[in-house]
């Protein structure tokens, strides 16, 4: 009876011991995840693939094609994303539009970064909004005074 006891007693220990490793690995995987995204946004060149949109009021559909990309590039952005409206589904393509007001918050505590900026072109200024966490995961929002605002969930990389 005495050796169940110390067995159990040891098998607990362990599975208390194995559990704060992967605790301990989680956490330094989410650091190693937030000093990459880091280094992407400080790169001033890189671009969001986006692999759902939910316009506002809306459900969420898939972007199955290549449609869906968001490209910043020597204080340029260049965009060929779908949009949705009230009475039709259609890609927009925005054109190499300047950047004004570009701006990164690092939030350090919680290993997420938040890069809004306004672009010029075409008659009309779009306000975007990424926010970026874990795993090269982002969230861009996207409106203007044209259009109704637009969510897209995907992921940001390096250019390549």
């Amino acid at each position: 009876m005495k050796q169940f006891f110390i067995i159990t007693f040891i098998i607990l220990i362990g599975n208390n011991l194995t559990a704060q490793t992967k605790k301990e690995l989680k956490k330094l995987q989410k650091i190693e995840d937030y000093q990459n995204n880091k280094t992407i946004v400080e790169s001033g060149e890189y671009f969001f693939k986006a692999t759902l949109i939910t316009p506002l009021n809306h459900r969420t559909f898939n972007i199955l094609d290549d449609n869906g990309v968001l490209i910043i590039k020597e204080k340029m952005m260049k965009a060929d994303i779908p949009h949705i409206s009230k009475d039709s589904i259609r890609t927009r393509v925005i054109s190499h539009n300047e950047i004004l007001e570009y701006n990164v918050e690092y939030k350090e505590k919680k290993k997420k970064i938040i890069v809004s900026f306004t672009t010029k072109g075409e008659g009309e200024n779009l306000d975007i909004l990424l926010k970026i966490s874990d795993d090269n995961k982002a969230d861009l929002y996207l409106s203007s005074e044209r259009i109704d605002p637009i969510s897209y969930s995907g992921t940001i990389s390096y250019m390549k």
